[in-house]
């Protein structure tokens, strides 16, 4: 479970803690810890509960004065550590690619979503540790919670239902919006949302094929390149269309 980690970093003055007094918060527990109690801790809860929300860390400096309900006259100084994913993944597909991604990218950056309506498929034992979606438009929604910090990949068993969901997508400012395939089958569906009038800016964010180079067609090394091109993209050095 992610949680931001609050730590006092500086003080001047008449302090309920010193440097290093820490508390943990999570959105479903009481904080774990106390960097000083009354007024000013509850500033902080509530401070730590939105670099959750944006899945940030940062810092904050507070007067114990009347902004804090307090009299001490003192300042505090407090550091947020997120930790925890930062990055949503949406994958739409549960095939032999979704799987290899899914273990290629265990334990890094994302909280990842399987989106496939065959259970089969899509069961707790094919991903281990990842939220599933049985309704490709339940799946849709899900990307639609915080798009800035969603990447999307479509790779499901129909080109019909890929581009369903890939005209949805483009709809929204998401991190990376990839589609599985070749060059032809880009080709094919530029020219479908061309001919249904998506902008061509919105095209434009599309990535397909998606990966990094050419590492091979075994559905391990398509997710080996896939897996470093979220890894690119989420570090910041991505632009879509280039």
């Amino acid at each position: 479970m992610p949680f931001v980690l609050v730590t006092v970093v500086r003080t001047q003055g008449r302090t309920p803690r010193n440097p290093g007094a820490k508390l943990i918060w999570r959105p479903d527990n009481p904080a774990i810890g106390t960097i000083g109690g009354g007024a000013v801790e509850e500033i902080a809860l509530d401070e730590a509960a939105a670099f959750y929300e944006k899945r940030h860390s940062g810092t904050s400096s507070h007067v114990l004065g009347q902004e804090a309900g307090q009299c001490c006259g003192g300042r505090m100084e407090f550091f947020y550590d997120y930790i925890g994913p930062t990055h949503r993944l949406v994958i739409f597909g549960a095939g032999h690619v979704a799987r290899a991604l899914v273990n290629s990218l265990r334990g890094l950056r994302f909280e990842i979503t399987i989106v496939d309506d065959r259970p089969e498929w899509n069961s707790p034992e094919r991903f281990p540790g990842c939220s599933r979606v049985l309704d490709y438009k339940d799946g849709i929604a899900e990307t639609e919670v915080d798009p800035g910090k969603t990447c999307a990949c479509i790779m499901t068993y129909s080109h019909d239902i890929d581009y369903m969901i890939l005209k949805e997508l483009l709809q929204l400012p998401l991190a990376y919006t990839g589609l599985i395939g070749s060059q032809s089958k880009r080709a094919c569906f530029v020219g479908r949302l061309s001919a249904q009038g998506v902008a061509e800016e919105r095209i434009a964010a599309m990535t397909c094929p998606m990966g990094l180079g050419r590492g091979g067609k075994e559905p391990q090394a398509v997710a080996i390149s896939i897996a470093a091109e979220l890894l690119h993209v989420t570090s910041g050095g991505y632009v879509a269309g280039a």
